[in-house]
């Protein structure tokens, strides 16, 4: 039985590798970080990246290992306590305990071509902190580096089955966050939101229990709760997660309700799109008449169909959204505009085109952080993201420390320290600080590096770096 179990998941396995090569047309890209190429292409289906998963993630500083064990193929990545596992098989990812589908909008989002790993790049930017983007005209993929925000996310679960309810619930905490309060607050509303589809699961259980009491046949007995969440935006001292809220209540399908918080991590604020965009300007027509010509894109492709009666005109004054890394996206739930086949549409609008209309706070998610310069004084406004970035080599027990002198006017968003690629053992490498603007002053932030054993007085005049930041609102 253990062989036939394993001939059933090779040939599922090759499979998919058939078809993926059939698609594919065997289109490659090579793949560069640091303009350097990593001596491994990418494949290409149509405007779909599909990433070599070993080469990436060995030039990201991340050990790959592989396994093969009760007829399971499993790729795994570590780096720093990090560490993200793709059933290949069965195509799950476990993401330092969050487990999700390796599914994309595009199709499936993993192949095993070769005997090597490929994975779909908009899955790959979710699972670790960097992204890709493919230049069509020179043929190449370009790798990035993302700083995440200085904050842990644990993962929190509740696995349940009674009688009439299968519970299956996962969703984010944040510790570590410097501010205690703002991560209280964000905290309450994602636990909140997995509460009450816990309670509504519950509710529909009863509902069912009482049906069958009461005779009816048509009753299935069972109902589903199946909560999950993505984290799609988690820099600059801005978090955004989507929340889906899987209910089964019997009949031919369940049905699944989107959220989205976007939060402030200096305050524990959710933000609406109002402010993240100047109402002096008229972003609303604007986004109104992106979404519709995508609309327009993929009924005439013969991709989506959309209601007659109720077409989409506009997003309203409080559309639903989240913060991804290349844009904002806008989604409409099931059966809003489409078929509930359809699921649940999004439509990503770049913060390029946003730039001229975002809030001067939140411009920083188009322009990027400001790098600080040690020897002028620099200008920020509030919400900017100014960079700091020194050379270092952990191995010889030196790190870097660093005070601010107004935590008011700056609060560190984001700190990482990336290896020089150089395969040498303590060959160095580069720290990485994000600090976020808060309000208007004047701050100095000095970086020490000395010894943890040595202390602060042994810092010497050339291991200190101090870099003076004005702040304007």
């Amino acid at each position: 039985m253990k062989k036939l179990t394993a001939v059933i998941l090779t040939l599922a396995m090759l499979a998919g590798i058939l078809c993926f090569s059939a698609a594919a047309g065997n289109k490659k890209a090579p793949v560069l970080l640091d303009d350097q190429a990593l001596g491994a292409d990418a494949l290409i289906d149509g405007q779909t990246v599909y990433l070599p998963f070993r080469a990436v993630c060995e030039a990201l500083g991340y050990t790959v290992s592989w396994s093969d064990k009760d007829g399971a193929a499993t790729v795994s990545a570590a780096r720093d306590g990090d560490v993200v596992s793709i059933d290949v098989t069965n195509l799950k990812v476990t993401d330092n305990g969050h487990l999700y589908n390796a599914a994309v909008f595009s199709g499936q989002g993993v192949y095993l071509v070769s005997g090597r790993t490929f994975i779909e790049s908009g899955l790959f930017s979710t699972a670790f902190p960097a992204g890709a983007s493919y230049d069509a005209k020179s043929g190449r993929i370009a790798l990035s580096r993302r700083y995440e925000n200085n904050v842990s996310v644990v993962n929190e679960s509740v696995v349940s089955q009674d009688d009439y309810l299968k519970t299956t619930v996962q969703y984010p905490q944040l510790s570590d966050l410097a501010d205690t309060a703002a991560q209280g607050a964000v905290n309450d509303i994602l636990k909140q939101a997995a509460q009450s589809a816990q309670i509504e699961g519950q509710k529909n259980a009863a509902d069912m229990a009482q049906a069958i009491k009461d005779g009816f046949r048509s009753a299935v007995g069972m109902c589903e709760t199946y909560f999950n969440y993505m984290i799609t935006y988690n820099q600059s001292g801005l978090l955004s997660v989507v929340l889906s809220d899987y209910q089964y209540t019997g009949g031919a399908h369940g049905s699944t309700i989107q959220t989205s918080y976007t939060f402030d991590l200096s305050t524990g604020q959710a933000l609406k799109l109002s402010d993240l965009l100047d109402g002096r300007t008229d972003y609303t027509a604007y986004i109104d008449t992106v979404i519709r010509k995508e609309i327009d894109k993929r009924v005439a492709a013969g991709d989506l169909s959309e209601f007659d009666l109720a077409p989409f005109k506009d997003i309203g004054a409080d559309p639903a959204f989240y913060l991804a890394n290349s844009g904002v996206v806008f989604y409409f739930q099931q059966y809003e505009y489409f078929p509930y086949a359809a699921g649940i549409q999004e439509f990503n609008v770049s913060y390029s085109e946003l730039n001229q209309m975002l809030n001067s706070a939140f411009r920083l998610l188009s322009d990027g952080p400001v790098t600080l310069d040690p020897k002028a004084e620099n200008a920020l406004s509030a919400g900017d993201i100014g960079r700091v970035t020194l050379g270092g080599n952990p191995t010889t027990g030196y790190t870097w420390h660093y005070a601010v002198s107004d935590s008011a006017v700056l609060m560190l968003a984001s700190e990482s320290y990336q290896p020089s690629g150089d395969p040498g053992v303590g060959s160095g490498g580069a720290y990485v600080w994000d600090f976020k603007a808060l309000k208007a002053g004047t701050a100095a932030i000095t970086f020490k590096y000395y010894r943890d054993w040595e202390g602060e007085a042994s810092a010497t005049a050339a291991n200190t770096v101090v870099y003076t930041v004005n702040v304007t609102e």
